[in-house]
């Protein structure tokens, strides 16, 4: 199994205090992978993106990709993060067949091969049970870098909690943030949650996991307006605390629970479409 798939940057990967759910993601891939394989697929190569450790293992990937090439595989690079679009990344994905990312309807012009959404966010899709009890409040987890602007307008004031959200956060100074499983539990705690991005994805329409996990936890999602405005799913989007914290109070308990069946259902019917890339470009 090893020699079909391989992480980028495995070695900076947290896999025992997993923060940011980056290695959940990558086992959740792995196993969709190695279905793949069980169930006959042939001459596939998977390189999962991730911060390149150093020129070492840059070289080894380019070996790695043409001693594939050299055997009739195809080479499918999976970007997960924007830091596998770095410069030395990006000369690896340009060496590849096909690159899956999560940016829904983009195209960047700088990698000239074949480019689709992956659907990697509908892995983390799965059918938990409804809470019996839920706080009337909004929940967010995760760094500020980069949505310092988004941190400030719906969640803190002097790095204190604003009035009806409740945050967990990485700055420059703290690193408030829990485990992944632990996090996942914090959510399901709260009617709500804000999905917010960083900047370098507001341009390109990336679609996040967060949203998919708070669909899971029966947190109903709220977007910042700025947040993958070429949208897979109907989504409630604010562009302000006031507007936020208006929506949340006039939501009545029956709409909430019945727009989180309605993604429940419609994110599950795509769980599958990550798979059909794989073998649809496979089998050309």
């Amino acid at each position: 199994m090893n020699d079909l798939i391989y992480k980028v940057g495995e070695a900076n990967c947290n896999k025992v205090f997993d923060k940011n759910g980056g290695f959940y993601e990558y086992n959740l891939i792995k196993s969709e992978i190695t279905k793949l394989l069980d169930n006959g697929l042939e001459k596939c190569f998977v390189l999962v993106g991730g911060n390149l450790s150093d020129e070492s293992e840059y070289e080894k990937i380019i070996s790695l990709i043409k001693r594939k090439k050299d055997k009739g595989y195809k080479i499918i690079f999976i970007v997960t993060d924007s830091i596998s679009l770095k410069e030395m990344s990006i000369d690896v994905i340009k060496r590849c067949d096909l690159l899956l990312h999560q940016a829904v309807g983009f195209v960047f012009d700088n990698i000239d091969i074949e480019q689709k959404y992956s659907y990697v966010p509908e892995l983390f899709y799965v059918d938990n049970e409804k809470p019996k009890v839920q706080n009337d409040m909004i929940f967010f987890g995760g760094g500020s870098y980069n949505r310092e602007d988004k941190i400030k307008e719906y969640l803190r004031k002097d790095n204190e909690m604003k009035k009806g959200t409740f945050s967990i956060i990485k700055d420059s100074l703290n690193d408030e943030r829990i485990d992944y499983s632990s996090l996942q539990l914090l959510m399901k705690m709260f009617k709500f949650s804000l999905i917010i991005c960083r900047k370098e994805y507001r341009e390109n329409y990336w679609f996040t996991p967060r949203f998919i996990e708070a669909v899971n936890n029966w947190s109903l999602p709220v977007l910042d307006f700025e947040y993958n405005k070429n949208r897979l799913y109907e989504s409630i989007e604010v562009s302000s605390y006031d507007e936020m914290i208006y929506m949340i109070n006039c939501c009545s308990e029956e709409s909430r629970i019945n727009r989180i069946l309605d993604l429940r259902k419609e994110i599950k019917s795509n769980k599958d479409k990550f798979a059909k890339n794989i073998i649809n470009f496979c089998n050309k």
